[in-house]
């Protein structure tokens, strides 16, 4: 079996073998692709490792679903950072989180549509916050928060999320 020197997905890990046999370098290529390359690889190359699913993570989801069952399941903490903040009217454009969250939730109806027992969807996060390995550099929230004066000002994406919540159509 490979070793990890921390289980904390967001740390880098040194993964070596607990043997010297092939069967213990394996385990160790697979504890590094795991702990490692599944989360650099996207950010440095722009796309996901091989080994993962198919093309897109959700394939993942419907892998999972096929596995258990019958098992209901939430998608908890879904969603991507970006530096926007107020315009000079005070809005807060972030067109790219909108799209992001608009395919992210295509693909899941699509994966729901072909028997994925999914339960819940909560995006990450409702509004910026610290975030404990980044501090207050990443921005998550649908809400921006003004770290200085503690303003909170609905993103249009927290808008569109509403609309979402309220009609039901990613329009």
């Amino acid at each position: 079996m490979g070793r990890w020197s921390n289980l904390n997905r967001r740390d880098m890990s040194h993964c070596r073998p607990a043997t010297k046999t092939e069967e213990g370098r394996k385990a160790a290529d697979r504890a590094h692709a795991i702990g490692n390359i599944g989360f650099l690889q996207p950010a440095m190359k722009g796309e996901y490792p091989a080994a993962f699913p198919g093309p897109n993570p959700l394939e993942m989801l419907m892998r999972t679903s096929h596995e258990y069952k019958g098992t209901p399941m939430e998608i908890t903490e879904n969603g991507c950072s970006y530096l926007d903040g107020p315009d000079e009217h005070g809005r807060v454009p972030d067109d790219r989180r909108i799209q992001f969250l608009r395919g992210y939730l295509d693909e899941l109806g699509r994966a729901m549509i072909h028997s994925c027992n999914v339960r819940a969807y909560h995006p990450w996060s409702l509004m910026d916050n610290f975030e404990w390995a980044e501090g207050f550099c990443q921005r998550f929230g649908l809400v921006c928060v003004d770290f200085r004066s503690l303003k909170r000002t609905m993103k249009d994406s927290g808008k569109w999320y509403a609309k979402l919540a309220d009609t039901g159509g990613l329009q």
